[in-house]
């Protein structure tokens, strides 16, 4: 699994974590702002927790978000709606549900699942190829409830899938403070 972040205390408060968790699967990567620096076909899933609205050209990081995807692979979001909530980055800050899919959808996604089990955040899977997403085709996504034993740092799966976990000021570690602009 691989922890990427653009910000260097980030890294480094996410290296005590996993040092004092005792994690052996997770590997941190300083990355740059627009690349998250992880080879071609090397994660089977990219979850980013609330960290889009950081992201300045989604179409960009996109293409290379494909690229890093094996086949079968899939992009999860996850990120404040577009509404007044307790906790969160600025409303001015916030992307909506509808934006996060029209954006993934013309770079050539599609939105496979949803999850309702956040009470101030969407939680959206896509994976790459083209063709209507399940709310195009009148289908409500399924959801379901996360397993008490997923990873504290991105969406792994109990078999162990590799992840790849994008975090920041807003992200899991901060997210109850104040999201910086």
């Amino acid at each position: 699994m691989y922890a990427v972040d653009i910000s260097p205390d980030m890294i480094l408060h996410l290296n005590r974590r996993i040092r004092d968790l005792g994690l052996g699967n997770v590997r941190t990567v300083l990355a740059d702002p627009d690349d998250p620096l992880l080879g071609d076909r090397s994660v089977d899933r990219v979850f980013i927790c609330e960290t889009w609205h950081h992201i300045d050209k989604h179409a960009q990081y996109l293409t290379l978000l494909e690229k890093m995807l094996r086949p079968g692979g899939q992009v999860i979001i996850v990120d404040f709606q577009k509404k007044e909530t307790p906790v969160g980055p600025p409303m001015e800050m916030r992307a909506s549900r509808g934006e996060v899919v029209r954006e993934l959808e013309q770079s050539g996604f599609r939105l496979v699942k949803e999850h309702t089990f956040l009470p101030y955040q969407y939680y959206l899977v896509f994976s790459p190829g083209a063709g209507p997403s399940p709310s195009d085709a009148g289908q409500v996504p399924r959801s379901f409830r996360p397993s008490p034993r997923s990873s504290r740092f991105s969406g792994t799966d109990r078999l162990g899938h590799t992840s790849r976990s994008m975090t920041g000021p807003c992200g899991p570690v901060g997210w109850r403070q104040k999201c910086p602009s």
